[in-house]
């Protein structure tokens, strides 16, 4: 497992992809944070977390390529051939995919913190809240990096590159449309609640959603449901 994940981590920053993806991170919380300089009315929140969907973006876009490299680069064959167990190869490319998110919402981070710094205001902002949102962040990461992996890894072909990338502009996009047309307490609310690309709208530096231990839930069952699928469909696919 550890030299499986040394050789994918090490193929993962030597790719293109992989700083493409960093890059457009930083320019895109630029652009969205930016957007909110010079208005005192703006709260920490619109800045925090207004661009927060493109990082999924990005980040399932590249993972995408990483998987399906894989596949058209014959990694995957040699790999299972010499004896590595389908299980651990799975695996080991979730954990890349979680750290590469994580990396990602790292910079997200920094990038937004440094626009903070001119003039926005921090009126409401709460440490203790934060704390509790970035926990949220960090379920949100690894439930939709579980997803992006399932995707990624079930397709053979150029899908599994570019599947993962529709699927959270589409669901983004869909979570945003059902929440705001849903009342409390209805299917569709609960929905935005439980699946990654919904409970970004949920994150908050100020006050943290009451049902923030129903989320985690929610956010770690979705991961392991998606990582006991995609292990079972890898473990019978035919790999050619």
């Amino acid at each position: 497992m550890k030299k499986m994940l040394c050789e994918s981590f090490f193929r993962l920053v030597k790719s293109m992809e992989c700083w493409l993806g960093m890059v457009l991170t930083v320019v895109f919380t630029l652009i969205s944070s930016s957007a909110y300089i010079g208005r005192r009315d703006a709260s920490v929140d619109e800045w925090a977390f207004g661009g927060i969907n493109f990082m999924f973006i990005f980040g399932s876009a590249v993972i995408g390529l990483f998987l399906f490299h894989d596949y058209s680069e014959g990694t995957l064959r040699l790999k299972i051939s010499s004896g590595n167990s389908r299980n651990v190869f799975y695996i080991a490319n979730l954990i890349i995919s979680v750290c590469y998110m994580l990396a990602l919402g790292l910079i997200y981070a920094i990038t937004a913190l440094l626009i903070s710094r001119t003039d926005i205001s921090l009126d409401g902002f709460d440490v203790a809240a934060t704390r509790k949102s970035a926990l949220l962040l960090v379920g949100i990461i690894i439930s939709n990096s579980a997803i992006t992996t399932f995707v990624g890894m079930s397709f053979k072909n150029v899908l599994g590159a570019i599947t993962p990338m529709l699927i959270n502009v589409i669901m983004t996009f869909l979570m945003i449309f059902i929440s705001n047309g849903s009342n409390e307490g209805s299917f569709g609310k609960l929905l935005a609640k439980a699946l990654p690309y919904g409970q970004t709208d949920f994150l908050s530096c100020i006050t943290v959603p009451k049902e923030l231990p129903t989320m985690l839930i929610c956010a770690f069952l979705v991961s392991f449901i998606a990582t006991v699928l995609g292990t079972i469909i890898f473990k019978y696919s035919d790999i050619k």
